[in-house]
């Protein structure tokens, strides 16, 4: 299957937009009664930043300071590498080192939980986890029933999926569940939630490996998974995750026009169109947005 993975044309950025924090990291669309909000987060100090879309464009920005909801004892909270939303409108900020996620309620003022991600629990990904401090959770991906697929970002790439278990059976991902989610991720006692142990693995196939890197990962409006690369300016499609241990294979590449370097966010908003967030020293030019359509299958 990977030895067929199609090979889009250059995805043509239409537009650049000013973000007002640095070196953006992840990005993700929460929706808030009816209207779409894109939200960025900075792996320089505990940034984020939200903004309303309108014709598919982010408009005035609020900033937020992740720190200042946290006590001494859950510092240091840079290397913050991802954001992602549950249906009830919570973010989820995923950290490398310590390997942990922040759920934060929908105001994104309250830290509802902290959880750290427990790697020992899966034979393969204990074995390659430690391997780069800097490319554990890269990016994550919420499931309905309370767990959470990350992304390791390389050294190698790899998919792992954590939850409240030890084991959890069967041990697969069902991405159109996941897309489909309804109500809060975790439920009502994700509170009382303090670690996520890997269930299960899957490491990267040849092409994606290829690719050098998975800098963000997102559902796509069709319900499959896309990866972000940063090291190889481009978008690819996962269909479907097999059986744990199988090989992650895509089903289609595309490089972004121009070959930005440091992409390091990835979201889509209900139409279609498509935002990466690129790594940069200042809040300047720092999202990318594509066109709705142009990832076309």
């Amino acid at each position: 299957m990977g030895a067929h993975t199609i090979e889009g044309p250059p995805l043509p950025v239409s537009a650049t937009v000013d973000i007002p924090i640095v070196e953006v990291s992840g990005l993700t669309i929460t929706v808030r009664e009816g209207e779409e909000y894109l939200v960025a987060v900075g792996d320089d100090g505990a940034n984020f930043a939200w903004s309303r879309l309108t014709d598919g464009r982010p408009g005035q920005w609020r900033v937020s300071d992740l720190a200042a909801l946290l006590s001494a004892a859950q510092a240091p909270t840079d290397q913050l590498e991802a954001v992602c939303t549950d249906a009830a409108g919570r973010l989820i900020v995923a950290q490398e080192e310590p390997s942990r996620l922040f759920v934060l309620d929908t105001d994104a003022d309250t830290l509802v939980a902290t959880l750290a991600l427990d790697a020992t629990t899966d034979p393969f990904l204990a074995s390659v986890w430690d391997a780069s401090a800097n490319s554990r959770a890269e990016s994550a991906v919420l499931l309905p029933d309370g767990r959470v697929l990350v992304v390791k970002e390389k050294r190698p790439i790899c998919l792992a999926l954590f939850g409240p278990g030890e084991s959890f059976d069967p041990p697969t991902v069902d991405l159109d569940a996941a897309a489909s989610m309804t109500g809060p991720w975790g439920g009502a006692d994700i509170g009382t939630t303090t670690r996520l142990a890997a269930q299960a693995s899957w490491p990267a196939g040849k092409r994606l490996e290829r690719l050098g890197d998975v800098s963000d990962a997102t559902l796509g409006p069709d319900g499959a998974l896309y990866l972000l690369s940063d090291q190889g300016s481009a978008i690819a499609r996962v269909a479907e995750l097999r059986e744990p241990g199988s090989k992650v294979r895509l089903t289609h590449v595309w490089p972004i026009a121009g070959r930005p370097v440091k992409c390091e966010g990835l979201a889509f908003a209900a139409d279609g169109t498509c935002f990466v967030g690129v790594d940069t020293r200042k809040p300047k030019s720092n999202l990318l947005v594509i066109e709705a359509g142009a990832l076309a299958l």
